[in-house]
């Protein structure tokens, strides 16, 4: 995680460089894919549990049929446990059994009255508190989303939606063994959520979870099956899509 937010920073800072947010939400960009896999005869099958992944002759051919590669979202742990001993080199079953694990999330979700609030807020927001101790130091960066800012149909009339999160930050050893439903529990929770909620008073698999690190894994996946020259055509009719769109906003208008 902290590549991920190595990068973030880097490129936040750049002159002119925004961070966006995906109009409706992230349920939005699902809404896309969904549409252009069953637009070229793809299927969705969701609650579909997979308890294998059955491999002959080196191709996955239980659960799902593929050409050339089966992309798997779930972690590599996970994955690997779903696939048959001797489909794996035992290398690489070393490498991801010892590779070790980020620390956790810490999120809050809550809405808030929007009255008084300025115009001009800002929809991303990190929280430093102290440099000194590093951007990947226990619950020392926040950030912070109000999505309801570009999507007002995300909250209420006359509220907002906030997003707050440490980095994988958060360290597992605290909340192992702990059962959910224990006052134990909730109490650790409301304990250690408070470093979240104060910042806003005031104001797996590489790289990562999230938005911004589950689109750089897809665009190395995507790199690792596709030509350059197939992605440069796809950003090309893209751009295209998009001139066309602005134009008719600028009709409508």
């Amino acid at each position: 995680m902290l590549f991920v937010q190595i990068y973030m920073f880097a490129e936040w800072y750049k002159p002119g460089c925004s961070l966006e947010y995906p109009v409706h939400g992230s349920g939005a960009i699902v809404d896309a894919l969904v549409r252009g896999l069953q637009k070229f005869g793809g299927r969705i099958s969701s609650r579909s549990h997979v308890e294998i992944i059955v491999i002959e002759n080196n191709r996955a051919t239980g659960f799902v049929r593929a050409k050339k590669a089966v992309i798997s979202n779930a972690s590599m742990r996970d994955t690997l446990n779903l696939l048959p001993k001797e489909a794996v080199p035992k290398s690489y079953e070393d490498t991801i059994k010892s590779t070790p694990q980020c620390d956790s999330f810490m999120h809050l979700h809550l809405g808030f009255d929007a009255e008084g609030i300025r115009e001009d807020l800002g929809i991303h927001h990190i929280v430093v508190n102290d440099w000194d101790r590093g951007v990947d130091a226990d619950q020392n960066v926040v950030l912070i989303s109000i999505p309801s800012v570009l999507s007002p149909d995300l909250a209420p009339p006359g509220r907002h939606t906030l997003h707050a999160y440490c980095p994988g930050t958060e360290p597992y050893e605290l909340w192992e063994g702990l059962d959910r439903r224990s006052d134990d529990y909730k109490k650790l929770k409301a304990e250690r959520s408070e470093d979240i909620r104060l910042p806003f008073r005031g104001d797996s698999t590489f790289p990562g979870i999230g938005v911004p690190a589950v689109a750089a894994s897809g665009a190395i996946v995507a790199n690792s099956l596709v030509s350059v020259s197939q992605h440069s055509q796809l950003l090309d009719a893209i751009g295209k899509l998009l001139l066309f769109y602005r134009k008719q906003i600028v009709k409508d208008v």
